[in-house]
């Protein structure tokens, strides 16, 4: 990636277990100076906001928020095809999915958007569009109660079987 984009630079939101691997791993790749790790923080939205797009390869996370607030902003994602992830993103339409633990799969759909910014911007405009159309409060609010309504309202009896007449 910095060496077809030697302007590129990423930024680690968050904490764990692996972050001084990760730095380690950065400085003996020689690229770490364009690697921040931030830690947790509380602006995480605002550092989203000045991205090109946003990269979130989980391997396991039920309903990402991150994911809903990068689409929010109007960022186009990048993220793996784990749990609800690609009920979140629409592959080549709101961003791309890559396979999960595969670097390469996620460097070439990093490189694609980098490479296209036109494109990567429209992603990131329908991106928006479908979290405002898909996401917004008064429709989940909605359907929480149509899903609660199903599994409370009782089931009509099944009819009885007619027993032949001779």
């Amino acid at each position: 990636m910095v060496r077809r984009h030697p302007d590129a630079r990423f930024i680690l939101v968050g904490t764990g277990p692996l972050r001084g691997d990760l730095e380690r791993a950065a400085e003996s790749a020689g690229i770490a100076g364009h690697v921040r790790f931030t830690g947790w923080r509380s602006d995480a939205q605002d550092i989203m906001e000045a991205m090109d797009l946003v990269v979130h390869p989980t391997l396991h996370e039920a309903f990402c928020s991150v994911i809903i607030e990068g689409m929010a902003l109007e960022r186009p994602m990048v993220v793996t095809d784990v749990a609800a992830a690609p009920e979140q993103v629409d592959h080549g339409e709101t961003g791309l999915i890559v396979p999960p633990r595969d670097p390469a799969a996620l460097a070439a759909a990093i490189l694609e958007l980098r490479g296209d910014p036109g494109r990567a911007q429209e992603m990131g405009r329908e991106a928006r569009r479908r979290v405002v159309e898909r996401f917004n409060f008064p429709k989940m609010m909605r359907e929480y109660e149509d899903f609660y309504d199903r599994l409370t309202v009782p089931k009509a009896a099944p009819a009885p079987a007619h027993a032949g007449i001779a």
